[in-house]
C-alpha cells in the first residue's frame, strides 16, 4: 500500500520486537479504532468438537501475530502525531487518514519485515471499476461494483453487510479519496499454512464533465493473498508479547468474526 498522499514509514524507529519497543502514547485517538477503512476479519468454518480446540489455538495465533502488527502501527502513528505530519483533531476524515497511516505501516511490515513467517502466495492483482453516475445513483453504484468485485470470491451474507455499510459512508462523503484495507483470514484446520486475503481498494468521485447531477466513480482494487507460518511464527511471537499485549486492546475494537454455515444449511 504506496500512498504519498501520507507521511513515510520511519524504518528506523520501527519497532518490532521487545528490546526496541518503547510505548509512550500521548495523544488519544482511541476513537479510531473500527473505523471500517481498515479492519480485520476472520471466516470461521464449521468444525466437529473434536477440532474445537485446535481452531481455537488457530485463531489466538493469528491474533496475537495482528496484535503485533497494530501495535507497531500505532508506535509509529504516535510518531507522526508528535511531529505533527498526521492530524489530531477528531473529526471523521482525520479518523480516516489517521486509519490509512496505519494500514500503510502494516503493509510495510508485511513488504519488507515479515519474510521469516509470512509467505506471500500471489502478487497483487489490479483491477480498475470506472462509471460516470447519476449523484442519485452514487450509493448504488458503488455497492454493485464492491459487491461485484468481492463476493463471487467470498459470498458470505455477513461480508455483503460490511460492504452496504462501507457504500453508504463514500457516498455521503463524495468529496473525499477513500482508501481501504482490509485483511480477511480463512481458516482451514486441515492446512499447514492458512490463507489470508488482503482487500485493498481506493474510492475516488470526481464532478463529471459539465453535468453537475453527474459523478466520475472510479475504484482501484489490488487484492493478494498471503499465509502465515504458524511454526516459524511461533519461533518469534514470544519476543514481542508486550506488543502483542498492547496490539490486543486496539484490534479487539477492529475485528468481526464471520461464522460460515454447514453446506447443505
Amino acid at each position: 500500500m504506496h500512498d504519498d498522499s501520507l507521511p513515510p514509514v520511519d524504518t528506523l524507529s520501527l519497532s518490532l520486537f521487545a528490546g526496541d519497543h518503547k510505548p509512550s502514547p500521548t495523544i488519544d485517538v482511541q476513537n479510531d479504532y473500527g473505523t471500517p477503512n481498515f479492519l480485520f476479519f476472520y471466516f470461521i468454518p464449521p468444525v466437529p468438537d473434536s477440532k474445537e480446540s485446535e481452531l481455537a489455538d488457530l485463531h489466538a495465533d493469528f491474533r496475537s501475530w495482528i496484535s503485533w502488527e497494530l501495535s507497531a502501527a500505532e508506535d509509529q502513528l504516535q510518531k507522526q502525531l508528535k511531529k505533527g505530519t498526521l492530524p489530531n483533531d477528531d473529526s471523521i476524515e482525520s479518523r480516516a487518514t489517521r486509519c490509512s497511516y496505519r494500514a500503510k505501516v502494516v503493509a510495510y511490515l508485511r513488504e519488507n519485515s515479515e519474510d521469516a513467517w509470512l509467505l506471500h502466495d500471489s502478487s497483487p492483482t489490479p483491477d480498475k471499476f470506472s462509471q460516470a453516475v447519476k449523484r442519485a445513483d452514487l450509493n448504488g453504484a458503488i455497492r454493485k461494483a464492491i459487491r461485484d468485485h468481492y463476493l463471487k470470491s467470498q459470498p458470505t451474507g455477513q461480508l455483503a453487510v460490511l460492504l452496504n455499510i462501507i457504500s453508504g459512508t463514500v457516498a455521503g462523503d463524495p468529496n473525499s479519496v477513500h482508501k481501504f484495507y482490509l485483511t480477511t483470514v480463512h481458516y482451514n484446520t486441515a492446512q499447514d499454512h492458512r490463507k489470508t486475503r488482503v482487500l485493498s481498494f481506493t474510492i475516488t468521485q470526481a464532478p463529471g464533465n459539465g453535468d453537475k447531477d453527474t459523478i466520475g466513480l472510479t475504484i482501484d482494487f489490488l487484492d493478494f493473498t498471503i499465509r502465515l507460518n504458524m511454526k516459524q511464527w511461533d519461533k518469534y511471537k514470544g519476543d514481542a508479547e508486550d506488543m502483542i499485549e498492547a496490539g490486543n486492546v486496539i484490534l479487539k475494537e477492529m475485528e468481526l468474526d464471520f461464522f460460515l454455515a454447514q453446506k447443505g444449511d
